[in-house]
């Protein structure tokens, strides 16, 4: 659009630059004729007389030598016009070329900087499926102990009569005594009994809680053998009879 505007503007400038042209040069050759056959002066010549010193034809100020000039100047100016243009594209095509590498490093930066932290998650997850691995190899290793039941001396596996320690004799845990002592007599009896075993385990529970409100009032050795015997009927309730 600025080119074709140009282009315009330089057409009228032509158009209106040859008519003012064609209209002096008329006009001059009208007063040449009448100079130059007026008696008593010389012929007309372009190299001789005040002419060729610069006060006629072409090399004075003339509209023509103006036109001249001043086309000269359009062009000197488009020129320079056309310079600067071509300097100022020249910096947008470097720019932009720095631009675009800038970009293209920052992409490289941005996919180096994925693969690095893929490559961390990666080792971070063999890591731990090692260390697992390691552990399940230890465990198979481990001899399992099985754990401690009641004896016979504790509990009679066959009538499910239950000795007690003398802490738990007391009047303050005679309900739960006789609670436990039915439950174990019906598992020695029924061998399976749906709930059984949670109900002997909760019933336990219980007594070791009141157990544990009078550890001030009862001596420590005493206390742990107590609270020992409670764990293992407990346990026993969970495990099939003997």
């Amino acid at each position: 659009m600025r080119k074709n505007s140009f282009s315009i503007a330089l057409f009228f400038i032509v158009f209106l630059c040859s008519n003012l042209f064609a209209q002096s040069s008329s006009i001059s050759v009208v007063a040449q004729r009448w100079y130059y056959t007026t008696p008593g002066f010389y012929s007309y010549s372009p190299w001789y007389g005040y002419s060729g010193y610069g006060y006629g034809g072409y090399g004075g100020s003339t509209l023509y030598g103006d036109y001249v000039r001043g086309l000269s100047d359009l062009y000197r100016a488009r020129g320079a016009y056309l310079q600067s243009y071509t300097k100022a594209m020249i910096n947008y095509q470097e720019a932009r070329k720095k631009y675009i590498e800038n970009q293209e490093k920052l992409t490289e930066l941005y996919w180096i900087n994925r693969r690095e932290q893929s490559a961390r998650r990666k080792a971070k997850k063999d890591e731990r499926a090692r260390r697992r691995r390691e552990l399940a190899a230890r465990r198979s290793k481990v001899v399992r102990i099985p754990p401690r039941r009641v004896t016979p001396s504790e509990l009679d596996p066959v009538s499910g009569k239950i000795f007690w320690p003398s802490e738990l004799k007391k009047d303050s845990f005679t309900e739960y005594r006789q609670k436990l002592e039915e439950l174990f007599v019906l598992r020695a009896h029924t061998r399976t009994m749906p709930g059984l075993p949670a109900e002997i385990y909760h019933t336990a529970r219980d007594m070791k809680d009141k157990l544990k409100l009078q550890i001030q009032k009862i001596p420590v050795q005493r206390y742990l053998v107590a609270r020992k015997f409670l764990d293992l009927l407990a346990l026993e309730g969970r495990l099939p009879p003997l």
